[in-house]
């Protein structure tokens, strides 16, 4: 146990006024009474002189962490960001889905049904050329 008739320092003044700032905050304490208590505290010359101030009011522990986002919650959060962005691309793709088979059905129909009336497959078309240049003059039709 701490003995209240020794003499204490500044830095148990200081301690108190903090602890009685904190009280003040937290609405323990009206601003008459803060200020009184202050100046009560800046007079004390004894341990017994600052426990008079606090006996009303509840002990402080250590002051509360501050809570912080720390890394979990950083990776947490580009996580679900992350998802997002796939969710949002691969509706996209849905969406531009029909366009693509559009497409794909429009080349596919060109070359199977249109290459027949253009006079064949396009391999014969290609017999029909000279693929070295240097035999048979270049790239003309025989």
């Amino acid at each position: 146990m701490r003995n209240d008739s020794l003499r204490i320092g500044d830095a148990e003044r200081d301690a108190a006024i903090a602890a009685l700032a904190r009280h003040f905050a937290d609405g323990r304490l009206t601003q008459d009474e803060h200020e009184e208590r202050i100046a009560r505290a800046l007079r004390a010359r004894t341990g017994a002189d600052l426990r008079v101030l606090f006996a009303d009011l509840p002990r402080l522990d250590q002051p509360a962490a501050v809570q912080r986002r720390g890394p979990s919650s950083q990776v947490m959060l580009s996580s679900i960001g992350s998802a997002l962005l796939v969710v949002a691309g691969v509706l996209l793709m849905l969406h531009l889905l029909p366009f693509v088979a559009l497409i794909a059905f429009a080349f596919i129909f060109g070359r199977v049904f249109l290459g027949a009336r253009c006079g064949g497959s396009g391999r014969a078309r290609r017999a029909d050329w000279h693929d070295n240049p240097w035999r048979g003059g270049g790239y003309y039709r025989r």
